[in-house]
Formats: structure tokens, C-alpha cells, sequence
């Protein structure tokens, strides 16, 4: 899920701007969602963390703790 509270009253200009690389984004009150048969190949196209965000992307808690910064 991705937050926007700015664009909440313009559900349809953050949806239109997935369907260009193929997702099918909805917006449902401040959170855009992308189907979740189409999450694998989300996160890979938006490639690799920056930087100290990697724990965001852990596959377990351990890799989680490992990894967070703080």
C-alpha cells in the first residue's frame, strides 16, 4: 500500500499513472493498492532499496533486525 493524503481527492491521476507500466493501481481513501497478484512484479520494478530502506524490504524478522538502521 502506498499513502498519499495530497492526491486523495485526485484518485484517478495516481491510477493513471500505473497503467503506462501495467498495474492496475486503485485508490481506496489515502492509500493506493496494487492487486496483489501483481506485487512480485511491482517490487521489481521499482529495483532495489536505497539505502538504509532495505529492512522495508526483509523477507523474514531476522533479515528485518539485521537490517534496520536504527
Amino acid at each position: 500500500m502506498i499513502s498519499s493524503k495530497n492526491e486523495e481527492d485526485r484518485p484517478e491521476v495516481l491510477e493513471s499513472l500505473f497503467e503506462p507500466v501495467g498495474f492496475d493501481a486503485t485508490m481506496n481513501a489515502k492509500s493506493l493498492r496494487i492487486p496483489v497478484a501483481q506485487a512480485k512484479d511491482f517490487l521489481d520494478w521499482l529495483g532495489d532499496p536505497v539505502p538504509d530502506y532495505q529492512y522495508k524490504f526483509a523477507q523474514s524478522y531476522d533479515e528485518y533486525d539485521r537490517l534496520k538502521p536504527f
